[in-house]
């Protein structure tokens, strides 16, 4: 069971942060200050906007039921539009994140994947928090991805100099 644990554990580290935060991270960089508070409309959610959200879940459904942080989430906050958050503020929220969850994620362990948790009004497992957040991220990261390619008309290169086409 311990080697199943590491497993879940690395799969959440490689998912959460070499590959989503990493890739929020890349976009972010390329574009301008005010290419990351865009909105094709008033029903479409800026970069800014995502990481905001993005940084609010994962600490209420996955910081605070690891770490018990007391964390109390303001959900409406994150989808406000506010152009005072600034790339390096950005920054600064996804690293916290990235920090805190090298911190927590050791505390996953049997108890927890098996333990309820009532979350938003949603009852859900440890596990089903670990599958939520890491599809959660991973949805909005693609939305952060795809905003990236049409503001720029690029390729993200997330894959350059792999061989996806190689045959296993």
């Amino acid at each position: 069971m311990e080697e199943l644990i590491q497993q879940i554990r690395k799969e959440l580290l490689k998912r959460l942060i070499e590959e989503n935060t990493t890739r929020i991270k890349s976009c972010m960089d390329k574009l301008s200050e005010k290419d990351l508070h865009f909105r094709a409309n008033p029903n479409c959610n800026s970069i800014a906007m995502l990481i905001r959200h993005l940084n609010g879940n994962i600490r209420q459904w996955l910081i605070n039921t690891l770490s018990q942080t007391g964390f109390r989430r303001n959900r409406a906050e994150e989808f406000k539009e506010d152009k005072s958050f600034d790339r390096n503020d950005l920054h600064k929220i996804i690293d916290l994140l990235e920090r805190d969850l090298l911190k927590c994620i050791d505390q996953v362990n049997t108890d927890y994947l098996l333990k309820e948790f009532t979350i938003q009004g949603f009852k859900t497992s440890g596990y089903g928090i670990i599958n939520h957040v890491t599809e959660h991220c991973s949805y909005h990261c693609g939305q952060i991805t795809l905003l990236t390619k049409i503001i720029l008309d690029i390729d993200t290169a997330y894959y350059e100099g792999i061989d996806l086409e190689e045959k296993h």
